[in-house]
């Protein structure tokens, strides 16, 4: 086996931008790593001051520049009324898996089979293209719900975080039961 090198930190797969900010950071905190069942990478955004960026409207969870597209089974099917009834914003970009070989196809068409590597091919092979058409995206949505098998190929091949129903789900779940930290003097 041979280690590939090339970055000076390893092992962390989750990076958390921090506010430029001095209060305690408790367990149960973002900015406490003992609040993480898995190694983080901090990184400070200097000058963003909780005031400047609560009160005074810093915007953006993703860099300057950049975007989130939207990779959909159907871009024939998804229409502005879907996009608008989603609020997502006008000029979004949107990628598609419709014409491919496998998984529009398979899914659609409520086949009884269908090919795995063939259908997540076609899901990398549409992102990858969404990525060459708009290389100002930051993130890609995953529109359909039969995508999220997909999604760490999918992160994989652009290097873009990737968001499904699967995230979607999970992120709520997390709120309906939250974990119980244990906090400093308890």
């Amino acid at each position: 086996m041979i280690a590939q090198g090339g970055k000076s930190i390893y092992g962390a797969a989750v990076g958390i931008l921090m506010l430029d900010a001095k209060f305690p950071r408790i367990p149960g905190d973002m900015g406490h790593a003992g609040t993480w069942p898995f190694p983080v990478l901090y990184r400070i955004v200097r000058n963003a001051m909780p005031d400047l960026v609560v009160r005074r409207g810093a915007e953006g969870m993703l860099p300057a520049g950049r975007r989130a597209g939207i990779l959909t089974i159907s871009a024939s099917s998804l229409s502005a009324r879907h996009l608008q009834g989603a609020r997502v914003p006008e000029g979004t970009p949107v990628g598609t898996t419709e014409g491919l070989t496998e998984f529009t196809r398979a899914i659609l068409d409520n086949e009884p089979q269908l090919d795995v590597e063939k259908a997540r091919a076609d899901n990398v092979t549409a992102a990858l293209a969404l990525q060459r058409a708009h290389p100002d995206l930051g993130a890609i949505v995953l529109e359909c719900t039969n995508m999220g098998p997909y999604a760490a190929d999918i992160t994989a091949a652009t290097g873009l975080p990737c968001f499904s129903m699967l995230s979607l789900v999970g992120w709520f779940q997390s709120g309906l039961a939250p974990q119980r930290f244990a906090l400093p003097g308890a």
